[in-house]
């Protein structure tokens, strides 16, 4: 049986969800009070820790952009973007989201506070959501797998190129970004540049 391809439209309402659920600016925007209650792993067994990794209390940081880290994995894996590239030719890239939709709508929901004037303030989870964006890009570019797209590569480039525009951007003056945002989007422009200065001599 030859293989169909689900309609676009059923597509692009799991990829909506996702960004939703998952990457948006309030995605995980819960009341202090539900983060106070998660509480310590008092559950004990030979071989087995009742901490976590060492600490009694919750890893909340290290467990939220954990879900998040593993999301962005499947969706920018090389054999994903190597059937969607596949599937653009088998079916038509009117019936099939794109790679350069796929990774544009990722960073749109991921980068929202820098995306448009004058930019906001990012919180700490999402500080971490986008150094998880941030390594996974620039591992594409860099350092990608051998089954990873040719397109994916200079795609994944081409959204590095346009976000540190951005920030870029954002980082002229006036600005009034709070201490962590303004050392972060400078990190951020920072392992951006060398990431595309690196892909480029990899690639010459």
């Amino acid at each position: 049986m030859p293989f169909v391809a689900i309609p676009k439209a059923k597509q692009q309402e799991a990829l909506d969800m996702i960004t939703e659920y998952a990457f948006a600016a309030d995605a995980f925007n819960l009341p202090q009070e539900v983060y106070q209650q998660f509480g310590a792993d008092r559950w004990s067994h030979w071989g087995n820790s009742n901490t976590y990794g060492g600490r009694i209390d919750y890893p909340l940081h290290q467990y939220l952009v954990g879900v998040q880290s593993g999301l962005l994995e499947a969706l920018l894996n090389g054999t994903r973007l190597a059937r969607i590239r596949d599937t653009e030719v088998k079916f038509g890239e009117e019936n099939t989201i794109t790679i350069p939709e796929l990774m544009s709508q990722i960073t749109n929901a991921v980068w929202s506070e820098v995306w448009t004037a004058p930019g906001e303030n990012i919180t700490s989870n999402r500080r971490d959501l986008q150094r998880a964006y941030l390594e996974s890009m620039i591992e594409i570019v860099t350092d990608a797998p051998s089954n990873m797209p040719a397109d994916a590569r200079s795609v994944a480039r081409a959204q590095l190129r346009d976000l540190g525009d951005r920030i870029t951007r954002r980082l002229t003056p006036p600005y009034s970004f709070d201490a962590y945002t303004e050392a972060h989007l400078r990190e951020v422009k920072a392992m951006i540049d060398k990431g595309l200065d690196a892909g480029l001599m990899i690639q010459s």
